[in-house]
């Protein structure tokens, strides 16, 4: 035998929907908190690669400076007749490949600063003040010059 005059009467019947919202509070703040981090994470990649970029083009000019001293270098050598003529031909002609690694170089760092400017403003470029702005990051890269393999394990 059962009684249905008491069913559905209670506390807990009547928090049930306070529960529910609670636990839709706690849900959207970890919700926020999973948005902020994710976002800080990727600016941080952004600008991340924005130095491996400024990396690249230092080494692509360094390149290209070695390329243009070779070639002088082969000029002097060829009017004292030490190297032949091909080998000043082939240093001239390895410095517009070095030219045009200098171009895409910096051709990427100009792409990573637009995005990272997009990514960290609500309108991006199409703010004049930043459009005109260069974003030149603070911190570089460094790798070891020993590396400690012994330690790996422990």
């Amino acid at each position: 035998m059962s009684q249905n005059l008491l069913q559905g009467w209670g506390i807990a019947v009547n928090n049930r929907y306070i529960r529910i919202a609670r636990n839709n509070m706690k849900v959207t703040d970890l919700q926020l908190k999973q948005q902020a981090v994710t976002t800080v994470a990727a600016v941080l990649n952004l600008y991340w690669d924005l130095v491996a970029f400024r990396e690249d083009a230092r080494l692509k000019n360094e390149a290209l400076e070695a390329a243009r001293k070779l070639y002088e270098d082969n000029r002097k050598e060829l009017a004292a007749g030490a190297v032949a003529a091909i080998e000043v031909t082939r240093a001239q002609a390895e410095i517009p490949a070095r030219q045009q690694d200098v171009v895409m170089a910096e051709t990427n760092i100009l792409q990573q600063e637009i995005v990272l400017k997009n990514a960290i403003s609500r309108r991006g470029i199409e703010d004049p003040l930043l459009e005109s702005t260069r974003l030149i990051p603070l911190d570089r890269t460094a790798v070891p010059a020993v590396e400690d393999l012994g330690r790996c394990g422990s």
